[in-house]
Formats: structure tokens, C-alpha cells, sequence
């Protein structure tokens, strides 16, 4: 269920929304590209706080984020935003999921999407360097369930020099995605098997360390095909919240022994 800042139930559909989300993975780059993408929107008006999702699968934290200079936004483990004039979801998770309960999270989302109406699912993801051999190394990957035919965000992605990719074929080989998709695997079976909704990851070939730079790239793309991003618009200034002040921890203090 979700829940507005008033603590009431939110009851809005979202009929033919396209709902963006993350995928815990390598370098948390799916994370943190929404994290730039929700300072974008939030800075310039476009993208308000819809509500916080209740979960039993998470790890719960609660806690405030400084999105843009002096404007703190309280956060929760698994937040919804809305892109209201592109009909756009975000969902931001903050925590991880509790052992075992993969899957129960993944049908959570899939139920909930469902019964909103929702029209796709857009999920980020990073990966493993060594799933692509080498030879992708840089490149966003881009994927769709292999029973839909035309898919609009999966062909900007195209657009946008996404390579496509079959899981035989590039990622890791059978029918399963490389270590380091998270969840990925359990999204795929799922919406494969039982869900009528439309399924496209897009994925980032990366390290782990600072994924600052991996994170403003995916955002940059990701933006651009949800057209939160102008085609005019050359130079994105993105600003990172509060947060990746301490991605490593604080700062140690000068006296402070190690």
C-alpha cells in the first residue's frame, strides 16, 4: 500500500503510467541514478513526493534527504514520486530486502502495478564488467520481455545507442541474468509467467567504487527516453543530494584515532 504525508492511504490510479525503478546491483548505480534524476526534477518543480510504500520486505529506515539547498524531504526504505506531466513513476529503494523475502518483494511491486494500472516497467540495473566479456565494457544494455513485440521505451533506449541484448546470447548465457542484477532474475520469471505488464531493464556495465560518473551517465539516458530531458538540452548540471556527502562514511575528525 501507499501512503501520503498525511499518513492516509493513497487511492489514485495510474493508469498508463510508466513506473521507474532500481534494482539493488553492482554499484548501486540504478540507486543513484534516481537519486539524480528525483534532485532534477524536485530543484525545477517537476517532480513532487506521492507517498511512502509499505513494505514488509525491507529493512525499514526513516530519516530526511536534502534534495536541493535548505529543502529537506523526509525518506523512507521504498518512496514513490510522480513525473506527473510525462505519466511517470519513481520508486526509490533505500534498503536492502530481508533474506528470503526476494520474491515476495518482487510480486509486491508486480501486484501493486498491476492493480494501478500500471503500463511498464522501466528497471535499472548495474552488472558485472566481466558478463559482457570485455567487449561491452561502457555500454548501455538495454532488455525486454521476449513476448512483447514494440515497446516505445525500449526503442528510445535503441534511439539513445542502447545495445540490445538477448540473455543467451550476451549476459552470462542460459536464461539467467550474471551475478551482481540483484532481484533481477526473479522481475523476469514473474513477469514472464504471470504478470500482463511490460518488462524493460536498462543496465550499466560497471565497477564497484565511485559510481558517480555511471550514475549521472544512466540518469542522462534514462531521463532523456522518460523525455524528462529535452533533446535540446546538451549540458545537464546534476546536483547530488545530501547523501553522497558520506558514501564512504563521514570524514574522520583530525584527532580521531584510527
Amino acid at each position: 500500500k501507499l501512503f501520503d504525508v498525511t499518513g492516509e492511504e493513497c487511492c489514485d490510479e495510474f493508469s498508463g503510467y510508466t513506473l521507474v525503478m532500481p534494482v539493488v546491483s553492482t554499484g548501486n548505480v540504478g540507486q543513484l541514478s534516481i537519486d539524480l534524476l528525483l534532485s532534477l526534477g524536485l530543484r525545477n518543480g517537476s517532480v513532487c513526493f506521492k507517498g511512502s510504500m509499505e513494505t514488509e520486505c525491507l529493512f525499514p529506515i526513516c530519516g530526511f534527504e536534502e534534495f536541493s539547498a535548505g529543502r529537506s524531504e523526509m525518506v523512507t526504505s521504498l518512496d514513490v514520486f510522480v513525473l506527473e506531466e510525462k505519466r511517470v513513476l519513481f520508486l526509490q529503494q533505500r534498503s536492502q530486502i530481508f533474506p528470503t523475502f526476494e520474491e515476495r518483494f518482487v510480486r509486491g511491486i508486480l501486484e501493486w502495478s498491476k492493480d494501478k494500472r500500471i503500463k511498464e516497467i522501466l528497471v535499472l540495473s548495474g552488472c558485472e564488467p566481466s558478463a559482457t566479456k570485455g567487449k561491452l565494457d561502457r555500454t548501455f544494455l538495454c532488455y525486454k520481455s521476449p513476448d512483447q513485440k514494440r515497446n516505445q521505451i525500449y526503442e528510445r533506449i535503441l534511439s539513445l545507442g542502447g545495445f540490445p541484448v538477448e540473455i543467451n546470447q550476451v549476459l552470462g548465457g542460459g536464461n539467467k541474468f550474471p551475478n551482481g542484477m540483484g532481484i533481477s532474475n526473479i522481475f523476469k520469471t514473474l513477469v514472464v509467467r504471470e504478470y500482463d505488464l511490460d518488462f524493460v531493464m536498462a543496465i550499466l556495465p560497471c565497477c564497484e567504487g565511485d559510481n558517480a560518473p555511471d550514475a549521472a551517465f544512466m540518469a542522462e539516458k534514462v531521463g532523456r527516453c522518460i523525455e524528462m530531458i529535452g533533446e535540446k538540452e546538451n549540458i545537464i548540471k546534476w546536483v547530488p543530494p545530501l547523501s553522497w556527502s558520506y558514501l564512504y562514511g563521514s570524514v574522520p575528525e583530525e584527532n580521531e584515532s584510527m
